[in-house]
């Protein structure tokens, strides 16, 4: 399963809507997919992101900071995520 994308406009940030959009994506995966495992990417300067989906159980497994050593297709300076236990509470 992968997450596409998740967002919440700056000026609703900080109010606890990221945790609870993460919280609910994966709750309704869970429920309607049963997937083995999640994966998104967020880009590697978002340090909110990063927070959030560690606190829900996701673990970072490759962070591309650096334009001249990204794969070809990688557009953006990404960090991708994975998570096979999740924390929805």
């Amino acid at each position: 399963m992968e997450f596409s994308t998740l967002v919440v406009k700056p000026e609703f940030r900080g109010i606890g809507l990221g945790d609870l959009l993460v919280r609910n994506s994966i709750q309704v995966a869970l429920e309607r997919y049963s997937p083995q495992w999640m994966r998104l990417d967020s880009p590697a300067t978002n340090k909110a992101i990063a927070k959030t989906v560690a606190k829900a159980g996701f673990v970072e497994i490759r962070r591309f900071d650096d334009p001249l050593k990204q794969p070809p297709g990688v557009n953006l300076l990404n960090t991708f995520w994975t998570a096979q236990s999740f924390i929805i509470n």
